[in-house]
């Protein structure tokens, strides 16, 4: 049983560090372009995508996040669903370091 502690630690650091710096990235309800829809692995975010009025990005969906063409009635719709963040396509760029 002591071993779950370091386990359940490391995991938690492991995802709360990258959720914790979508958070200081702004919302983009109000940016034009493209933006980046983060969401829960088991939910399917391109169907999400697509029940908001926006159009999905690119051929594949990561585990996380979909990148999508959305208006802004398509991101507060996406805002206010079942997503974790909607934010403006150049918050992928921060995530990655570039």
């Amino acid at each position: 049983m002591s071993n779950a502690v370091p386990i359940f630690l490391a995991l938690a650091l492991s995802f709360g560090a990258p959720l914790l710096s979508l958070a200081a990235l702004p919302a983009a309800t109000t940016e034009e372009g493209p933006v980046l829809v983060v969401g829960a692995p088991w939910r399917d975010l391109t169907e999400l995508v697509r029940a908001s009025g926006a159009r999905p990005i690119g051929p594949v969906q990561a585990p996380f996040a979909v990148l999508a063409d959305a208006d802004a009635g398509a991101r507060e719709r996406l805002a206010s669903s079942h997503t974790w963040a909607v934010l403006p396509a150049r918050a992928l760029a921060k995530l990655c370091g570039a």
